[in-house]
């Protein structure tokens, strides 16, 4: 539900993805690779990485807007994580962090997303 609150006159973009390698979160918790019948390799983590308009309604495409206009995060869940949990502060890393740990380029379109920050206050948090 927490994407469904980030929608926008302009336009929001969400990749969504998972994580197949060990991780730990923030909260400390670490998962570890698990698979099942016939190799069937379950997520350690799944994640969305998001990037819109600060105000949500500049009328520009979000190439067109310069850094300071842009917000942009990744919201990362273990696979384990507790039935019910809430989207938190805990949950989010900068896009650049999760570049690192994915080996992938979100928004490589986007020159400007300010990768390097994730402020929850941004994001309603």
């Amino acid at each position: 539900y927490f994407v469904n609150y980030q929608v926008c006159s302009d336009t929001l973009y969400t990749v969504i993805g998972c994580y197949f390698d060990e991780f730990t979160d923030k909260y400390g918790e670490t998962t570890k690779p698990k698979t099942i019948d016939k190799g069937t390799a379950y997520p350690t983590m799944f994640y969305y990485v998001l990037l819109r308009t600060k105000n949500g309604n500049t009328r520009k495409s979000v190439a067109q807007c310069s850094a300071n206009e842009l917000k942009c995060a990744a919201f990362v869940l273990r696979h384990t994580m507790e039935k019910g949990h809430k989207v938190q502060t805990q949950d989010m890393m900068t896009v650049e962090e999760l570049e690192k740990l994915t080996g992938f380029s979100y928004f490589p379109n986007v020159p400007n997303a300010p990768k390097n920050i994730a402020k929850a206050s941004d994001w309603g948090l």
